[in-house]
């Protein structure tokens, strides 16, 4: 049995269950991750249809969604709606508040990203102690250009592996029999990776929460896609105004995008 040593604070940790009861929840057993529940809405759509006829029906399963309208084993769920929806939108990316528009099914986007590459993937223990131990992916790649970046070798460089959906999902599925308590999607910037991400949790069967460890600086349609999916938001916010952002980390209207 794996022993992790890591520090304890009581005080803290019960406010992170006040603050955190759907987190606790999963680690408990008591309820089920986001994901879980978003493939087991029944959502009928073609894939051929139009993104905006997409995004309706996805507004309906949403519906479904807070409502607790369930079926076991869907033939098509929500959460295959919104792989589909995201990877429709790489064909004119506007994942991020960059929206840069790059067909990133043929080309690198703004981010430095085409498929995915995993730079590392570890059991983390440097998180809050609520939190650790946690399987943490690091992506290449990141939608900032930040002077100070201290992940600059993967968040500015194409570096990693290339992993099929297949080959994370086991990998998942080993760090939670060691003990995980979450999965960490960080980077770089997991927001350029996140039809892979999606497609990932399609497949997933190990009842895991979702942390989207992120910069926060993504497009209202990004997050209608994570709706229903994460279960905890570490968002890293790195700016009180504009004019910082620009200076800094080259993130045009970044206050109005991370609020």
């Amino acid at each position: 049995m794996s022993m992790w040593f890591k520090r304890v604070d009581i005080g803290e940790i019960e406010k992170a269950k006040r603050a955190l009861p759907h987190y606790f929840s999963i680690l408990k057993g008591d309820e089920e991750p986001n994901f879980f529940q978003a493939k087991k809405v029944s959502v009928e759509f073609d894939e051929g249809a139009s993104l905006e006829e997409l995004w309706q029906l996805h507004k309906k399963g949403m519906e479904l969604l807070r409502e607790g309208e369930f079926k076991e084993n869907p033939e098509k769920s929500l959460l295959d709606l919104k792989v589909i929806i995201a990877n429709k939108i790489l064909e004119k990316c506007e994942l991020c508040e960059i929206k840069c528009g790059v067909n990133r099914k043929e080309s690198i986007g703004y981010c430095r990203v085409r498929e995915s590459l995993i730079a590392s993937d570890f059991l983390h223990l440097g998180e809050e102690p609520e939190l650790v131990p946690s399987y943490t992916i690091f992506f290449s790649g990141c939608n900032f250009r930040c002077v100070f970046c201290q992940n600059w070798d993967i968040s500015q460089q194409r570096v990693g592996v290339h992993y099929s959906p297949e080959e994370v999902v086991i990998k998942i599925g080993v760090a939670y029999a060691r003990g995980a308590k979450n999965v960490n999607f960080v980077g770089g910037e997991p927001t350029p990776n996140l039809p892979f991400i999606l497609e990932v949790l399609r497949h997933v069967k190990v009842p895991i929460p979702v942390l989207w460890n992120s910069n926060m600086y993504m497009s209202g349609e990004a997050m209608e896609l994570l709706d229903g999916v994460v279960d905890v938001y570490l968002g890293d916010f790195k700016w009180g105004n504009d004019k910082c952002a620009i200076k800094n980390s080259k993130a045009p209207r970044y206050w109005e995008t991370v609020t």
